[in-house]
């Protein structure tokens, strides 16, 4: 056989890495929406797109809104992934946070 054979344990731990990471990249984006949604720590909306502005970002206000969009959905896909809410609906998680990823989005 060419390349790389495959082992159990190959599998097990290709399997086992795709879901802590998964899992991982989860828990990050529901800890990014609750920090930039924290008013009291100097953030929410309105101070995140004044830090863009004063930054010399001319879409500040735009920019700001669509981080807080894109970190929205990415924990209510968290909250339906975790069984914390139904979504009765389908929907694209990664709607707004198709922007953020530059010029090769995933799909």
């Amino acid at each position: 056989m060419a390349g790389l054979s495959a082992q159990a344990g190959d599998i097990n731990r290709a399997c086992g890495n795709a879901v802590v990471a998964l899992a991982q990249a989860l828990a990050a984006c529901s800890g990014l929406n609750t920090m930039l949604n924290d008013t009291s720590r100097g953030f929410g909306q309105a101070n995140l797109a004044a830090m863009f502005t004063a930054a010399g970002d001319p879409q500040g206000t735009s920019n700001a809104g669509l981080i807080i969009a894109s970190f929205a959905d990415l924990q209510n896909l968290s909250a339906v992934a975790h069984g914390q809410q139904a979504q009765p609906a389908a929907s694209n998680f990664f709607f707004h946070a198709a922007q953020l990823m530059g010029v090769t989005p995933l799909q």
